[in-house]
């Protein structure tokens, strides 16, 4: 099989070849490399959405893993910003977001631009060259519950992001977040993005003591905007 791939690809080199999740049976290391697409799933509806992405970017590179927002019915459950604040942790793509014909909702539109800067500008320069972190690795059950965390760090420890989630049936409002891919000498500025604000810490204490997260509800999120303080960046040497 994995030579029929190769003779496709080196016959038609132009060709973006997409490969589908077939229920998880094509998503092995020798599929994935000879394909420009690896979508992982046909389930887009949370809180089982954030469980495919926990554990195929546990299997796999995130940069290597295609994740659609808007269709499948993605949208019956949890907010927008649920579901996006996912793919932050993968490669996005946008779906069916409003109906064919319709005016955009305005508000959409707006939160639409916030996320694809977001990814563009601050999630892309590092994703492929950062490390990952699964804070909650084991989520069990087609329906998870409790909460879900995920970390993504650039490589030189300058930036990261983190996203929280409150699956199913949460019983602990608070959540203790200690980042691991910082550096503890450093300073950084944390942002939370539900309400714009931020704060600064130095690293050993965003790894050490950590902060406290607090998410009322089913089906909530927050993500957090990491970036070194501009104090405590080192002269080039």
């Amino acid at each position: 099989l994995y030579a029929f791939y190769d003779r496709l690809r080196a016959r038609f080199p132009k060709v973006i070849f997409e490969n589908c999740a077939g229920g998880g049976g094509r998503t092995d290391i020798g599929m994935v490399r000879r394909f420009s697409h690896t979508w992982v799933t046909d389930w887009q509806i949370a809180p089982r959405s954030f469980t495919i992405t926990n554990g195929m970017t546990l299997a796999l590179p995130p940069e290597s893993v295609d994740r659609l927002i808007g269709g499948q019915s993605g949208h019956t459950a949890a907010e927008l910003d649920f579901q996006w604040r996912l793919l932050l942790f993968v490669r996005p793509t946008f779906g069916f977001l409003k109906p064919m014909g319709a005016d955009w909702n305005p508000l959409l539109l707006a939160r639409l631009k916030h996320w694809i800067a977001l990814y563009k500008d601050f999630v892309r320069p590092f994703q492929a060259t950062g490390r990952i972190y699964h804070h909650t690795p084991v989520v069990p059950g087609p329906e998870p519950q409790g909460w879900g965390v995920l970390e993504l760090a650039s490589a030189d420890c300058t930036r990261a992001i983190c996203g929280l989630f409150q699956l199913g049936n949460p019983t602990q409002p608070e959540y203790l977040l200690r980042l691991r891919g910082l550096d503890a000498g450093r300073r950084y500025r944390v942002t939370w993005d539900n309400h714009g604000q931020s704060t600064e810490a130095d690293g050993f204490t965003l790894m050490n003591q950590g902060i406290m997260v607090r998410l009322e509800g089913a089906l909530t999120s927050e993500l957090l905007l990491i970036t070194e303080a501009v104090s405590s960046r080192r002269p080039a040497s």
